[in-house]
């Protein structure tokens, strides 16, 4: 297949997915923070229109709050110690990582991933290599917490759900690690690597 039948060939979901990576890029280079704003409005507008915005705003601000805190707190005492207010890059910092996750969620909601890499057989197989490796360490973290919870007589404290968080993460780190192996093992022998 040339080129040119393979770039007409693209679905619609792809060029969605293209148009993203292309905001992706565009917007970790914008520095103006009205012009973050002017993003933000757009997708919330967008996402009213849908009648998604609660939804929309839970899940950004799910992922992005505790990071967004920590850098922040890391930030600010940066400058106390260096004695020097610079809020304007904070202020920047925090508004391109609402908009890029806001950007994320509002797109990936609209886009169907395997019609989006369905030029690509390889990229399809890696696709579905991931999500059945998402599958499996969602189901695994969710059995942890069930876990958790049947075996504490009261509601777990603080300390042992960050315990039991730990082994949970430990055991997700060894499974990833055997489990790439065979994956990886398995690629190779289907020609994946062309080695």
């Amino acid at each position: 297949m040339s080129f040119f039948s393979r770039f007409s060939s693209f679905h619609r979901h792809t060029w969605f997915l293209v148009a993203y990576l292309l905001l992706v890029i565009a917007i970790s280079y914008l520095q103006d923070v009205y012009w973050f704003g002017a993003g933000i409005g757009l997708l919330l507008l967008v996402a009213w229109y849908h009648g998604q915005v609660g939804q929309l705003l839970r899940r950004t601000l799910y992922v992005i709050l505790w990071f967004n805190i920590v850098v922040s707190i890391g930030y600010i005492a940066l400058m106390v110690y260096q004695d020097k207010a610079a809020w304007l890059p904070l202020i920047r910092l925090n508004l391109r990582v609402f908009l890029l996750t806001l950007l994320s969620f509002s797109v990936m909601a609209h886009i169907n991933l395997f019609k989006a890499l369905s030029f690509s057989e390889q990229l399809t197989y890696t696709l579905v290599l991931a999500q059945s490796q998402i599958s499996t360490f969602r189901r695994a973290s969710e059995d942890f917490q069930l876990a958790l919870a049947s075996r504490s007589l009261n509601p777990p404290t603080l300390r042992d759900r960050y315990r039991s968080a730990a082994a949970t993460v430990a055991w997700l780190f060894e499974k990833s690690f055997f489990a790439s192996k065979e994956i990886a093992l398995a690629l190779k022998s289907r020609g994946f690597f062309h080695d």
